[in-house]
């Protein structure tokens, strides 16, 4: 199709540059016989007789002729191609590096301001060839001819025409270059909502299109710093907050024991097994926020490798299954025990669903029941951790994947999660090509993670 398209955009070209050629050979030649007749009638000798003495016939007959083959051309050009996606396609270099370039632009504006100079000056020679009949010009007009000549003040008047006609034609450009220094002006005072509009399609519209994209990604990176400053400060308070409460009970309970204020061997245990495990949450919280930063800060490196799903899940399930008993729940895989296989790091993949099944246990205990469901379409392997306990809060679910978020809004530390479980593990889904959703209602709480599937075909 686009062959046939091109062939045939050739081939009107070329009948147009053929025709243009016949049509401007034969118009100079009625030019040339009009001009030889006008040459002997008045007025319109004089100014024949002086451009022919001064310009020379051929100079006048090839700058004629240029003109009007372009002229020719274009008007041939746009009713016989019509549509100038044609010619793009087959001249799309052309049209972007040479049509629309302000080199052109100038170009043409040279040449018409020329053409329009030169038509001005046959025009006012013609009128003060009658005026110079004519009181009172008469007496100015000849005393100019005769103390400068027409000669130079014809020339005079063609340059400073040039210039004007020049200026003129030229200064919407010059506008629309003032329009982007004022904008960069306004850019360079701090307002990065400012946009400069882009007005055309050469260089000077995509310098504006180029600045414009350049103060969008500034202001998308200061605001990604402002973000990752007030991030920064929120993992502080966040940080300090959960450190704080862990380490200054186990400060309080080594205090009671350091001034001996305890009754007995069973109290001092009490107190010794109060501290303990207030140290071993605060080294899950330790481990689980360095985990959290070295992902963020700088990423783990991932040893991607093809993972049957089906095989870890089962694995991983057994390993909770001591868990499991504790809380009072089961498990129940719910498969088709098709082979399901992804490309993956097994070892943070591992991590990322040991925290889903830990969040599962903690906050589904009243469902007696874990269900881990393995599918997939033609595209994706599909995972779902499901578990029967409380709703989570239709409010809370944008924010669940937050760090140091909870539902609970006390904070409390009696379910002895961190608050960066599911950070991490949206983390590790995300970092290896996956995404994960949360869904819940009053019968179940569904954690959904796809991933891209290996085609059987590949395995």
């Amino acid at each position: 199709m686009a062959s046939n398209t091109k062939s045939t955009v050739y081939r009107k070209l070329i009948l147009v540059f053929l025709l243009s050629i016949v049509f401007t050979t034969f118009t100079i030649y009625l030019l040339y016989k009009l001009a030889s007749m006008l040459l002997y009638i008045f007025p319109f000798s004089t100014p024949l007789i002086f451009v022919i003495n001064n310009i020379g016939s051929n100079p006048v007959t090839l700058i004629s002729g240029l003109i009007l083959f372009f002229s020719f051309f274009i008007i041939f050009s746009r009713k016989m191609i019509g549509n100038l996606n044609e010619v793009k396609v087959v001249f799309p270099k052309i049209m972007k590096t040479f049509i629309y370039t302000i080199r052109w632009k100038f170009i043409f504006i040279f040449f018409f301001s020329i053409a329009i100079t030169i038509l001005t000056v046959i025009l006012l020679y013609q009128l003060f060839s009658i005026l110079i009949y004519i009181e009172p010009f008469r007496v100015v007009i000849r005393w100019v001819v005769q103390k400068y000549g027409s000669f130079p003040v014809i020339l005079y008047s063609s340059v400073i025409l040039f210039l004007m006609y020049f200026f003129i034609f030229s200064r919407r450009m010059v506008n629309y270059l003032d329009e982007i220094k004022n904008g960069l002006q306004e850019i360079a005072k701090g307002n990065l909502t400012y946009e400069i509009p882009a007005k055309s399609s050469d260089e000077l519209g995509m310098v504006a299109d180029t600045i414009n994209q350049m103060t969008k990604q500034l202001k998308k990176s200061i605001e990604e710093e402002r973000n990752a400053e007030r991030t920064k400060n929120e993992l502080i308070t966040g940080v300090s907050h959960d450190l704080r409460t862990p380490l200054t009970s186990i400060l309080g309970y080594l205090e009671l024991i350091e001034k001996d204020h305890y009754k007995d061997e069973v109290e001092l245990r009490y107190y010794t097994n109060i501290a303990y495990e207030k140290a071993l949450r605060l080294k899950k919280l330790v481990e689980d926020l360095f985990e959290y930063t070295s992902i963020h800060e700088k990423g783990p490196t991932l040893q991607k490798q093809k993972i049957n799903l089906n095989g870890l899940l089962k694995q991983l399930a057994e390993e909770f299954s001591p868990s499991l008993t504790n809380a009072g729940m089961s498990y129940r895989t719910i498969t088709n025990d098709e082979m399901v296989y992804i490309y993956a790091d097994g070892n943070q993949l591992m991590r990322a669903y040991e925290n889903l099944m830990a969040n599962a246990i903690r906050y589904g205990k009243d469902g007696q029941y874990i269900d881990i469901q393995i599918n997939k379409t033609n595209e994706e392997a599909i995972v779902k951790i499901i578990n029967y306990g409380k709703q989570i809060p239709e409010r809370d679910l944008p924010y669940i994947f937050e760090r140091f978020y909870r539902a609970e809004k006390s904070r409390s530390t009696q379910s002895g999660g961190s608050g960066l479980g599911l950070a991490i593990t949206k983390s590790i889904v995300e970092m290896n090509g996956g995404h994960i959703t949360v869904e819940s209602n009053k019968d179940q709480t569904v954690f959904e993670t796809r991933f891209p599937l290996i085609p059987f075909s590949s395995v």
